[in-house]
């Protein structure tokens, strides 16, 4: 019973220490006094960042991400059913707008949500962004003459009037780009619907909990097309990151915390087999900025869905500085070198031996106005699937 006893006790001490046990990064800082003015509206409430969508499409567009397979080798890809080949050749097929992967960054006119029975192989979760800032006007807009030159687009539109006219105020509405992809509903269906968005025939934007509203501002990445198995019209087809502010209004009584959600996916419908192999290999990059008289300068991760992680993609992603960590923590202190200013970042759990690191980088302390910005980096490689949340303090 004494041994019973003094077994136990050194289990709770072992469980304790390691309980407490942080550690502790110190990582260079440089000192400008400026900081990125855009960076700042992460301090407006979420009600005004729904309603000023330049703002908030210029927040969005800070993000950046990218996969290794970023150049399209191949500029056409079809459908995989019996006869697409023939079909592909007499012009039914998506070509490649540009060779390299595209982010884009609009605010959410609609979507299209899947079936509960996929057509063919397809169940498509489908957004239709529109932009609003000059920069991804122009992207948008690029897609539409690179549809007014095919044949087909010049045959069934009207290229006198929009979308292939630069748009004004009044009809920037027209310009949508179609993103869509079919991430794996039929293993993580019930998953992707709770902790990345809406993916069942039906579903809402205005009633799902990582929404509640009708047109969020997102971020997507991957192959920019045209879609000319209807008529060349344009697309992020398909997207592979996707991401967004949670600005629902469940947000707006909190003041003190804003949440990135993401989610990084493998189109499985083998439609474009060719841009979207295995694994997933790739980086995406958040900035982040605090307050120094804020005591609780945190960043909280939460990995909510992956499957197999791949070591051998992983190696496929150059540049990872040798300061990055794994992920198999639940608490890291990185300290800049000034008293009361470290970062601290946090994990629901711990990923052991996964594919995957982070590290920060770009960090300034602006003594001058008071703040602590820099970027949090995730590098990951898995199959078919990660969705993340990252939660920042204010």
């Amino acid at each position: 019973m004494k041994r019973f006893f003094l077994l136990l006790c050194f289990v709770v001490a072992s469980q304790l220490l390691n309980a407490q046990s942080v550690t502790t990064i110190l990582l260079p800082a440089t000192f400008k006094e400026t900081t990125n003015q855009t960076l700042l509206s992460y301090f407006l409430p979420a009600k005004e960042l729904r309603e000023k969508l330049v703002i908030t499409e210029e927040l969005t567009d800070l993000v950046n991400c990218f996969s290794v397979d970023s150049m399209l080798r191949r500029r056409i890809q079809h459908h995989r059913v019996i006869g697409s080949r023939i079909i592909s050749i007499l012009g039914w097929n998506w070509r490649s707008i540009n060779k390299k992967k595209i982010k884009v960054v609009g605010t959410i006119k609609n979507i299209n949500n899947p079936d509960d029975k996929p057509h063919f192989k397809e169940q498509d979760v489908n957004y239709n962004p529109i932009p609003h800032t000059k920069k991804y006007i122009d992207i948008f807009f690029s897609a539409y003459e690179a549809q007014k030159k095919t044949k087909r687009g010049a045959r069934l539109h009207d290229i006198t009037k929009t979308p292939f006219i630069y748009p004004t105020d009044s009809t920037i509405n027209e310009y949508r780009l179609h993103c869509e992809c079919t991430p794996p509903i039929k293993k993580f269906g019930s998953q992707l619907n709770e902790y990345l968005y809406p993916c069942y025939s039906g579903a809402d934007l205005m009633v799902h909990k990582n929404f509640m509203h009708a047109h969020p501002t997102m971020g997507l990445y991957g192959a920019f097309v045209l879609d000319c198995n209807h008529s060349c019209h344009p697309e992020i087809h398909p997207y592979e990151w996707i991401y967004w502010l949670d600005l629902s209004p469940q947000k707006d009584s909190v003041q003190d915390k804003i949440s990135w959600i993401f989610g990084y996916l493998r189109d499985v419908s083998q439609r474009q087999s060719n841009w979207v192999k295995k694994p997933r290999s790739g980086e995406i990059s958040f900035p982040f900025v605090f307050k120094m008289d804020n005591k609780n300068k945190e960043l909280f991760i939460e990995h909510n869905i992956n499957d197999k992680w791949r070591h051998d993609g992983f190696k496929r992603i150059k540049g990872i500085p040798p300061d990055a960590v794994n992920l198999d923590f639940e608490t890291l202190v990185f300290d800049i070198g000034r008293p009361g200013n470290s970062i601290t970042i946090k994990t629901n759990k711990k990923l052991v031996d996964a594919a995957a690191k982070l590290w920060l980088s770009e960090l300034n302390v602006d003594e001058k106005n008071g703040y602590i910005t820099g970027n949090v980096n995730l590098a990951l490689s898995m199959e078919n699937i990660y969705v993340g949340r990252i939660t920042m303090t204010k």
